[in-house]
């Protein structure tokens, strides 16, 4: 059978939807207010650059602090010869976001404010950013160019048995490492005899991925 429902009915079951999800509208509120703290407040860092001769700069560091309290950042040029906020950090939020939050919301905002502005930073070398006592993150790395090398089985003999093996494992291309990487896996560079060094200097020299090299 139907129901017949009056007004106050449904005025009663909106309520009390109201009353239940009301707490999760809150909490979900308080889980976006730090991220927009932080929003807000490396604007304000990353605006005490836009009032600098950014010409006279090649590279720019964030660093982020974990404080007990809240988390900061500075901002360091050219290798701490000019240092934003290192006396009076710039508040980023409060200490109730995951530092891992905190990292992947200011990399998003330095990366669009890095794009935003690519007539101010394109001559720079360098820009990244981090946490102070944990890894630096590149929005742009200068890349240093190898002069061309070729090498020879010589020059691999002059390496250490440990080098050599590192650079087997690293620097094989493709076809030696299908038909030796089994060998060079099981390879003890700590018994390495002359003779195996040879041996394995000559194929490296045979075989060697100069793709990768030039890449790193």
């Amino acid at each position: 059978m139907w129901k017949i429902l009056h007004a106050s009915d449904c005025l009663n079951n909106y309520k009390a939807k109201l009353i239940i999800t009301m707490p999760l509208f809150v909490n979900f509120v308080e889980v976006l207010k730090p991220i927009a703290q932080s929003t807000k407040m490396l604007e304000n860092l990353l605006e005490e650059l836009d009032h600098l001769e950014l010409v006279k700069y090649s590279s720019l560091l964030i660093n982020l602090y974990e404080d007990d309290d809240m988390y900061t950042a500075e901002a360091c040029l050219d290798d701490e010869k000019l240092i934003i906020g290192r006396d009076n950090p710039f508040l980023i939020c409060d200490s109730g976001l995951p530092w891992e939050k905190v990292l992947k919301e200011a990399g998003k905002i330095l990366k669009k404010y890095i794009k935003d502005n690519h007539d101010k930073y394109k001559h720079f070398n360098s820009i990244s950013f981090g946490f102070v006592d944990g890894d630096e993150y590149f929005i742009k790395k200068h890349v240093k160019k190898h002069q061309p090398v070729n090498y020879s089985a010589e020059d691999f003999m002059s390496f250490s048995p440990e080098k050599l093996y590192c650079w087997l494992t690293v620097y094989s291309n493709k076809n030696m490492k299908d038909q030796y990487g089994k060998e060079i896996f099981e390879l003890d560079y700590k018994k390495m005899t002359d003779e195996q060094k040879q041996y394995w200097s000559k194929l490296l020299a045979e075989n060697f991925n100069y793709e990768m090299y030039y890449d790193e």
